[in-house]
């Protein structure tokens, strides 16, 4: 599948996270958490950390592991004291829990959605003195922002060189980015880069851009089953004969006998003489021999159309007067036919394009 991109070729949806959004939740198991993570893996985003907040969030899971295991211990070692046998009670040291938060963001990485930005990349040391000086956002007076200066910048940086749209920065930490009225980006952040829009949580940001990313999900679901759609057309299957006689007699077997009902009772009157003679009454009986001659296939945005010739052999039996059956006889067709498969190999929309007999076309056999 061609994955949705930007018209530089980038991702189709950007979110930069500051740290503060991922102490409470690094795992993103929150239910606006856990849709924004699926919801870019679905839509072709990507998630950006900038190395200042990786190894912030990698530091403060570390601390609550340790600060909340003695938490633990400490209620379990006052448990103990008050119960007739000692419950179970197992954890395993601290930094195996941290290794399995970094294992989890270097998958993330695997899989493409995940990308760490490193701050030294960006020729910015200059640019954060001059910030510091002149109080510009993330730096206040009486407060020198040092590590949200370089969160920013790196950001800021990297979005302008990606020429990246679709940008989005998340952080609760409103007074150090936003305007005072809480609504956008502060003026200062703004004079670096207007590609990024901020947003004060995750769920903030997915209920505002519902739009964009209803719309950009049922685009990604589009190109999915397209892509299904590919897959099964070039597949070995829908070119054998087998699976698609197997399709022919399961689904459309009895349409296959109302067409050819359907073309006996409107034969041309040289053409009944030549197959009944006189005979007034001609009933078609069911199909008891199909034989696939020739399959081929075609690809197109929602279905795969299926065209190809059968043979069927089937019995009519002929009636000289009202009642009196004078037998049967067997006659052999040629079949050209057309349906469509949809992702789940289900057939629909059969069509008979033509119809040749056998007794009537003997050289076309």
């Amino acid at each position: 599948m061609e994955k949705q991109t930007t018209e530089n070729g980038g991702y189709f949806v950007n979110v930069f996270l500051d740290s503060n959004i991922l102490f409470s939740d690094p795992y993103f198991t929150g239910n606006f958490e856990r849709n924004f993570l699926n919801t870019l893996k679905t839509i072709n985003g990507r998630l950006y950390l900038s190395e200042v907040v990786y190894k912030e969030t990698i530091k403060n899971y570390r601390r609550e592991v340790k600060k909340r295991r003695r938490a633990y211990s400490s209620a379990y070692g006052y448990l103990i004291k008050i119960l007739p046998s000692r419950p179970e009670f197992t954890l395993q040291e601290d930094e195996i829990y941290v290794q399995e938060l970094i294992a989890f963001y270097n998958e993330l990485q695997e899989l493409g959605i995940l990308e760490i930005i490193e701050h030294n990349q960006f020729d910015i040391y200059s640019k954060i003195v001059n910030r510091a000086l002149d109080n510009k956002k993330p730096f206040a007076d009486g407060k020198e922002e040092f590590k949200d200066t370089v969160i920013w910048l790196s950001y800021a940086h990297f979005v302008e060189e990606k020429s990246l749209s679709n940008c989005f920065f998340i952080t609760n930490n409103s007074s150090e980015f936003f305007n005072s009225k809480k609504t956008d980006l502060h003026q200062d952040l703004l004079e670096d880069t207007r590609r990024i829009k901020g947003y004060l949580s995750i769920e903030a940001f997915m209920t505002a851009e519902s739009k964009l990313i209803s719309e950009a999900t049922e685009e990604a679901r589009e190109e999915a089953y397209f892509e299904r759609l590919i897959e099964l057309g070039s597949s070995k299957k829908v070119k054998s004969l087998d699976y698609i006689d197997d399709l022919l007699k399961e689904y459309f077997t009895e349409t296959i006998n109302d067409e050819i009902t359907f073309y006996i009772d409107h034969l041309n009157a040289v053409d009944r003489y030549k197959l009944f003679l006189n005979f007034i009454e001609v009933q078609t009986g069911p199909i008891y021999k199909m034989k696939m001659i020739d399959v081929e296939r075609e690809v197109y945005r929602d279905e795969v159309v299926i065209y190809g010739v059968v043979q069927v052999t089937h019995d009519v039996s002929m009636q000289i007067t009202e009642g009196l059956n004078m037998g049967n006889k067997s006659l052999v067709h040629r079949i050209d036919f057309t349906f469509s498969l949809d992702a789940d190999e289900i057939p629909s929309n059969f069509e008979v394009k033509e119809i040749t007999t056998q007794e009537l076309n003997p050289d076309e056999f």
